[in-house]
């Protein structure tokens, strides 16, 4: 009878696979996202030099964001949107295909 029941100790074993593998993208995906703030904090404190501080720079960026025309935005979101494909591992595989 234990025969029968088989398969499903192999599924158990499979859906622990699985959710090792979730837990450990999840964690590269949180440590992708520490990088992510850890250099746009440094670069926001290299654009604003001895006055940077966390709150001045949301301060300004909410103000700059929220007093700028729908045109303006549209442009930075294009421009930032160039930007993350340029620097995309999958652009560069791309390019490296051509």
């Amino acid at each position: 009878m234990q025969e029968n029941y088989k398969w499903l100790k192999q599924d158990m074993q499979k859906l622990i696979k699985i959710q090792e593998k979730i837990k450990e993208l999840e964690k590269k995906k949180i440590d992708i996202l520490k990088g992510q703030s850890e250099k746009f904090f440094k670069e926001t404190s290299k654009v604003m030099g001895d006055d940077f501080s966390p709150a001045l720079a949301l301060t300004v960026l909410t103000e700059t964001w929220g007093s700028s025309s729908q045109e303006q935005k549209e442009a930075w979101l294009k421009k930032a949107s160039n930007f993350r494909q340029q620097g995309s591992p999958k652009s560069t595989k791309k390019s490296q295909k051509d």
